[in-house]
């Protein structure tokens, strides 16, 4: 197999302001340094990786060409300058070794050396050095430049984070509109409800794409309380506050407990919800007795345990009663509606394709999705069709938790005398359809 010419080319987006090399700019020398000087030389592939850093070799393209390299499929490396391969003096002698390995040249055209001989080699090695300081004092000066910003009030990244906006002067002012929207995630989730929960609500209401894991963090952050930290330093003069500390501190509390968890704790069909009289959430125990597995909710301060399985029958009945007292009957009439006119829909798709108005890659694509529709509304009707304990004990597991989350923000009880004293339900909002 014929060997190849590499050319490799790399830019990250502040060096191509700062020096004015783009990508076009490293290839056409590459080729006119090949056309000189090996100019027989057709077989030759280019790699390029566009704003990437060259701190390390973990890019796309140099990965590729590394591979290429091992495979002996490259007999030369062509590249504008040495720092386009790399900044690190470690990384620098690492592509030597590779290149001598496997019997490949190494050529920096701006610097004009070649690794075939030593006066090139220890070039190389001082040019790498010279490359790394060079990118540690750029560090440094970026470092010195963003905590100078942030002692004098104003926020030193790009852009603002989600709840302020940014005025020319670089200090952070409160965002309204925004800040209401966060409210209103952090009241769904003292509510009850959960990440996904909140992240489609306000996809559906604001038209906003939060993930859950965004959601996260910004009900957690501590520049709700004015606190942002740079480099081990807290500074409290840039984050206008939207949060009283009383409350955000509830909040992380509450954050604490409502961790994404694995699908095994769905097992607790109550992960969350259980409190303790004296104030104390509750905890995950199981004990294994003849090969059955107990399932417990454990106050770590009372040090007592109570167990789940007298807590549905403790609490399973009022919730279905208080459910079915919520008028849910109108929304299953209001699901076999949909259903009926997504039947409709159907019908009139199938009439337009028979007539020819559509073919049948689309009619198939039309009707798939419609069937989807129709099976998530009859699952719904299932799930709120549950009006009894015998019924609830039925179900799967997995369920059965989501019955109980969907309507349970609390439950306090008393770990002494094993009694529930107070269910607290969610405030039910519309469903998202």
């Amino acid at each position: 197999m014929e060997r190849i010419v590499a050319i490799y080319l790399r830019v990250s987006t502040d060096e191509q302001a700062r020096n004015g090399y783009g990508l076009g700019d490293q290839e056409e020398q590459c080729k006119k340094y090949l056309d000189l000087y090996y100019p027989d030389e057709q077989n030759v592939i280019i790699y390029k990786d566009d704003g990437y850093s060259g701190g390390n070799l973990k890019r796309p393209q140099m990965k590729k060409m590394i591979e290429d390299l091992k495979k002996e499929k490259i007999k030369m490396i062509i590249a504008f300058k040495l720092d386009r391969l790399t900044r690190s003096v470690v990384d620098t002698y690492k592509l030597i070794s590779m290149v001598t390995e496997h019997d490949c040249s190494l050529i920096a055209v701006v610097d004009q050396l070649d690794i075939n001989s030593a006066n090139g080699r220890m070039l190389v090695g001082i040019l790498s050095i010279i490359a790394q300081w060079e990118r540690e004092v750029i560090s440094e000066r970026v470092i010195c430049a963003y905590t100078e910003m942030a002692r004098l009030g104003k926020y030193p990244f790009a852009g603002a984070p989600f709840g302020w906006k940014k005025d020319k002067e670089l200090h952070l002012r409160r965002n309204l509109k925004e800040i209401s929207i966060i409210f209103e995630m952090k009241n769904l989730f003292l509510e009850g409800y959960s990440y996904e929960f909140i992240s489609r609500y306000i996809k559906k209401r604001y038209k906003l794409i939060i993930g859950t894991e965004q959601i996260r963090k910004i009900l957690g952050r501590e520049e709700n309380i004015g606190i942002f930290h740079y480099r081990g330093t807290a500074y409290n003069n840039i984050f206008p506050a939207i949060m009283k500390k009383e409350s955000y501190l509830k909040l992380k509390e509450q954050l604490k407990y409502r961790k994404p968890h694995l699908k095994q704790k769905k097992k607790y069909l109550f992960h969350g919800l259980i409190e303790c009289k004296c104030g104390t959430r509750c905890n995950h125990f199981t004990t294994v007795k003849k090969n059955k597995t107990y399932y417990y909710y454990y106050c770590p301060k009372c040090s007592k345990r109570f167990n789940q399985d007298l807590l549905i029958d403790l609490t399973i009945n009022e919730i279905i009663l208080n459910r079915h007292l919520q008028n849910l009957s109108c929304k299953i009439d209001e699901r076999e509606k949909k259903i009926k006119r997504l039947e409709h829909e159907k019908k009139e798709t199938f009439e337009e394709y028979q007539n020819g108005q559509i073919d049948r890659g689309i009619y198939q694509f039309t009707i798939g999705e419609l069937n989807k529709k129709q099976n998530r509304y009859k699952e719904e009707i299932d799930k709120l069709r549950i009006c009894s304990k015998d019924e609830f004990l039925k179900i799967p597991y997995e369920e059965k938790y989501e019955f109980i989350h969907r309507y349970i923000a609390k439950i306090i009880v008393n770990t002494d005398t094993n009694q529930v004293l107070q269910i607290k339900y969610k405030k039910l909002i519309k469903e998202l359809e």
